[in-house]
């Protein structure tokens, strides 16, 4: 989702937590991060081939889109019908089954569309996707809201955000086979086992990631009181809008990295490193801010029955902070072939820690521990990605010169805030930011690459990407 469509779905969560009971909120945040996370699943990482194979034939984009079509759509149609297998068994007991099943059509509608918008993206016309997207949020935000307001259940919220799937999915699929190349109602079967094999390892990287970050919501829905997945819920997205940098910084690099490794692996080490400099102090900022102002951000926002969020909103925030930092590993793993058939197995055990530490301690600590599982795997995650580094490049990160400065500006931040502490947010937040900013000129760090590409030509590519993501919703 785009900086728009965060910003909509924020405000209408935001209205939802003072219209809804803790449990009604609850069932939403399940329903809306299992079509998310089972949306993102599904993808098997054929988009990002697609996107390839376009640019480098544009003449195959009909044949191509429809094999990612029949792979894609298969696997959410599986990812279906396991979610209402699991919904029957009773997984989710303070859900009706129905909900599970409507929200279904969502996990379709999003496959699809993400499928799709590797044709605009193969064609370089990602201003396509941005309108397109866009233009579904607003509506879908608008819709919700005056369902809210108006005194529609949750269950009216579901079939919005059903909706707005599958309209855009469809209207996505048009203009491709209009504008872009004829989609075909039958596909060979052989090339489609090749386009899935050479999908799967970045799939299975991007997936990797997915579930360290969701599983923890998903599974305390199933261990849990909806109510305390409310709460936690209320953390998350705050946790999630703060996260869109990461993910956004991401997709700026790909291109880049990609670039860097194919010429030399010292133009690759030295973007590999600039990124995590830049990780680092951004990470770092946002952890200080949390830490000092969680209680204030969650009872303006969400109001005082949301107080407990502050809680895990404070350990999501040093999450954040090392998971910012490892985001430059994923780009360079998904540039890296060779790298990334190293990484795979580490990863996969990150990825069942995370199940296990998840089902541990959140039944026993409720959102608590969700929060606390999610902050172990995000440290062990950076530890990782510190020995990618070391493994590609013969030698390790200089850590404490590049979290000195950084580091400076974030106890100086602190300081501020911790003397703001009883001040309104609009006079803590400006101050806090403005502190740390300054100390971070003042220490020559906005001297040093890659600020100062970031303050030139790059940052228009970083804002465009900030508007162009997948979700409708």
């Amino acid at each position: 989702m785009g900086l728009i469509g965060k910003g909509l779905q924020f405000l209408l969560f935001a209205v939802l937590t003072r219209v809804f009971a803790l449990k009604e909120v609850g069932i939403f945040t399940t329903v809306v991060t299992l079509i998310w996370f089972m949306s993102s699943l599904t993808d098997l990482g054929v988009s990002h081939v697609l996107v390839r194979e376009i640019a480098r034939d544009t003449s195959q984009t009909g044949s191509l889109v429809s094999r990612g079509l029949v792979i894609t759509g298969c696997a959410a149609i599986v990812a279906w019908v396991a979610l209402i297998g699991i919904s029957l068994a009773g997984g989710y007991a303070d859900m009706p089954d129905l909900l599970i099943i409507v929200s279904g059509l969502a996990i379709l509608g999003n496959t699809l569309a993400q499928t799709g918008f590797s044709a605009f993206r193969g064609f370089q016309r990602m201003e396509i996707q941005a309108i397109l997207v866009s233009g579904f949020q607003l509506a879908s935000a608008l819709i919700g809201l005056a369902l809210a307001l108006t005194g529609f259940n949750i269950m009216a919220q579901v079939i919005n955000i059903v909706t707005v799937s599958i309209m855009g999915a469809l209207l996505t699929l048009v203009i491709v086979h209009r504008y872009f190349g004829s989609l075909r109602v039958t596909v060979d079967i052989n090339p489609c086992k090749r386009l899935l094999a050479s999908s799967l390892p970045v799939g299975m990287l991007f997936s990797y990631f997915v579930l360290m970050q969701w599983i923890g919501l998903i599974i305390l829905g199933l261990v849990r009181p909806m109510a305390e997945v409310a709460v936690y819920g209320a953390a998350g997205k705050i946790f999630d809008g703060t996260a869109i940098i990461i993910g956004s910084s991401v997709l700026t690099l790909l291109p880049l990295m990609a670039k860097a490794v194919s010429e030399s692996r010292g133009k690759a080490r030295l973007l590999y490193e600039r990124s995590i400099r830049l990780s680092l102090a951004f990470g770092l900022g946002v952890a200080v801010m949390f830490t000092f102002l969680a209680d204030q951000v969650v009872v303006t926002v969400f109001g005082a029955a949301y107080s407990a969020a502050a809680t895990p909103l404070r350990i999501l925030g040093w999450s954040l902070f090392f998971a910012t930092a490892s985001g430059p590993m994923v780009v360079f793993l998904a540039s890296d072939d060779e790298q990334l058939k190293k990484a795979m197995r580490p990863l996969g055990c990150l990825v069942l820690g995370s199940i296990l530490l998840n089902l541990m301690l959140g039944s026993y600590l409720g959102y608590i521990g969700s929060s606390l599982a999610f902050l172990v795997i995000s440290c062990s995650l950076f530890v990782l990605s510190l020995c990618v580094f070391r493994s590609s490049f013969g030698f390790g990160l200089p850590l404490v010169s590049m979290l000195l400065k950084p580091g400076q500006a974030g106890l100086v931040m602190g300081m501020c805030l911790w003397l703001l502490h009883a001040q309104h947010l609009a006079v803590s937040v400006p101050v806090g930011a403005i502190a740390f900013f300054t100390i971070l000129g003042l220490s020559g760090e906005c001297k040093e690459e890659p600020y100062r590409s970031l303050l030139s030509g790059r940052r228009l590519r970083f804002l465009r990407t900030l508007l162009i993501r997948d979700n409708w919703w």
